[in-house]
């Protein structure tokens, strides 16, 4: 599977979990809540625009880790998106993929990328998908820097190896 350029945490079925519940409850408040503002804008266009235009409305962005190189256009918005929002201090969180967003959203197209503007009432299970997205991104620099650590000790042992084999 392809991941999306600018995904910088481990992917994790809790998130994913924590994730879907927050979005299909704000989609239900949608619902009910006749006449208010608009809690969630899909798509890279209009997410893009709003960091654009509002990025201090927007309390979290969620960014499917799925655009694949066939959505390259996409992909490169997302990763403009990625950068709009770390410059205004918008938390990305990449939780699902586009058609997992679609269903917790109630949407019937994949969906690339949703900004969430008003989680009323939802404010714990929110703080709960961006702490354990946080610990997601630590296992991730964990990771790498394990990965790191050990191709430079293979690399230390071949140039060692190659050295007294001489």
């Amino acid at each position: 599977m392809y991941i999306t350029p600018g995904c910088r945490h481990l992917l994790d079925p809790q998130l994913a979990l924590l994730t879907s519940v927050l979005l299909s409850r704000l989609r239900v408040k949608d619902m009910h809540a006749r006449h208010c503002e608009q809690r969630l804008f899909t798509g890279t266009y209009d997410v893009k625009n709003l960091l654009l235009m509002h990025p201090e409305a927007i309390r979290v962005i969620f960014i499917s880790y799925d655009m694949g190189l066939d959505k390259k256009p996409l992909a490169d918005r997302a990763l403009m998106i990625q950068h709009l929002a770390t410059r205004s201090g918008v938390p990305v969180v990449y939780a699902l993929r586009g058609r997992d967003m679609a269903l917790a959203t109630g949407l019937h197209h994949d969906i690339s990328a949703i900004a969430v503007l008003n989680t009323d009432g939802e404010e714990e299970l929110l703080g709960a998908v961006l702490q354990r997205a946080s610990s997601m991104c630590t296992a991730f620099v964990e990771t790498l820097e394990t990965l790191r650590r050990e191709t430079l000790l293979k690399e230390t042992c071949k140039t060692l190896h190659q050295t007294l084999c001489v």
